[in-house]
């Protein structure tokens, strides 16, 4: 049950990071073109975005390393800095690598996303944060029917 359990918590992580994505991807979409993240920070280090997204940056280094992400670098120490666009980016790519799409959909869908079509990439992050609904509403289901099984294990017994 704890193995099923720390599923279920990996998975509301999951549902989590897909929820901030659709959340950013409405307001990019609303404000369309409105400086509307002058409450963030103008640039991120690798290790801020990791920190308050629960994306490893070894994830994130490897969508830069294959052109899903373009970065700026730091002229002083080459780190890489992230802006609130990319931090929109990075959200969205892990939600869609969550719900099983591949690399070049996503690179297709991100490319979208910079030519303004916000709201197909909305639709898309809000069809994986159903699909991904629907897998922890099967998960519920299963640990229900397991938990009924042991207990009558634990009766004949």
């Amino acid at each position: 049950m704890w193995i099923i359990n720390d599923a279920q918590a990996r998975r509301n992580q999951d549902k989590q990071i897909a929820l901030r994505a659709v959340s950013m991807l409405e307001n990019t979409d609303k404000s369309k073109g409105e400086q509307n993240e002058s409450l963030l920070p103008e640039r991120f280090t690798i290790k801020e975005i990791a920190q308050n997204t629960g994306i490893p940056a070894s994830a994130i280094r490897y969508w830069n390393q294959i052109e899903l992400l373009e970065v700026e670098r730091n002229q002083t120490n080459g780190y890489r800095l992230f802006n609130a666009e990319a931090l929109k980016q990075i959200v969205l790519i892990k939600t869609l690598r969550n719900s099983g799409y591949n690399i070049p959909t996503i690179k297709k869908l991100l490319c979208e996303v910079r030519e303004q079509n916000v709201s197909l990439a909305i639709q898309i992050a809000k069809s994986a944060l159903e699909e991904m609904n629907n897998t922890l509403r099967k998960q519920l289901i299963g640990m229900h029917y397991l938990y009924k099984l042991l207990r009558e294990l634990d009766h004949i017994r």
